[in-house]
């Protein structure tokens, strides 16, 4: 794995104007939003370093390195691990830099950190959520390639938006305030949410991992 790795991280760094683009973008989200968009700094660069993986498996189909790499001691199962494994890293690693980013702000700007141990847990309530996305997306990726793709991410992005607000309208229409409930449940119970929140991310790869692994099988080259 630890060579495919390698191989991944190469193609990563081709387009290496991306690869710097996606950090000074946050940067100047941050400071042109006067430490406003800390929020939405830690969940972009956790996101955008994560999806980096796709990048990998487009470069894969374009040059056929995926049907090379099957004849090599390499297992469908093994490159589908490997493909997890590569945005876990990669989408960490976008984390660990936003925490680098908005810390180092916050201390330049003078608002500084009052507790260090809640922003740290604050901070790591982004991860879920982006590996959750991942879930979604890269058995996407594998079975309907780039571009098609593309198209059934838009398409499953706009159902779950449909019914979310769909949800919403009717509990709304039933007299439940689902935001003051969800508000008052967050506060209260954050312990439990961040851990139920890591336990969903946790089942939520693990049922994408072996769903991927399906796709690859089933796959022809």
């Amino acid at each position: 794995m630890t060579g495919l790795l390698k191989k991944d991280l190469s193609l990563t760094m081709v387009n290496k104007k991306l690869f710097m683009i996606i950090p000074f973008v946050a940067l100047m989200l941050l400071v042109m939003g006067n430490g406003d968009n800390v929020s939405f700094v830690m969940g972009y660069l956790a996101v955008m370093f994560g999806i980096l993986v796709l990048t990998t498996i487009s470069y894969d189909e374009m040059d056929h390195s995926d049907t090379f790499l099957l004849t090599l001691p390499v297992s469908r199962e093994l490159y589908v691990r490997e493909k997890y494994v590569f945005a876990l890293l990669t989408s960490f690693g976008g984390w660990l830099l936003s925490l680098f980013f908005t810390g180092a702000y916050q201390m330049i700007a003078g608002s500084g950190i009052a507790d260090w141990a809640s922003w740290l847990g604050g901070s790591a309530a982004f991860l879920p959520p982006v590996f959750l996305l991942l879930a979604i997306i890269i058995p996407v990726q594998l079975k309907f390639g780039a571009d098609n793709g593309r198209i059934v991410m838009v398409g499953v992005v706009v159902v779950l938006m449909v019914g979310i607000m769909g949800i919403s309208k009717f509990l709304e229409g039933n007299g439940i305030d689902i935001g003051s409930i969800l508000n008052r449940f967050l506060v209260d119970n954050t312990v439990f949410t961040i851990i139920t929140a890591v336990l969903a991310a946790a089942l939520a790869l693990m049922a994408s991992l072996a769903v991927s692994i399906g796709i690859m099988r089933k796959k022809q080259f």
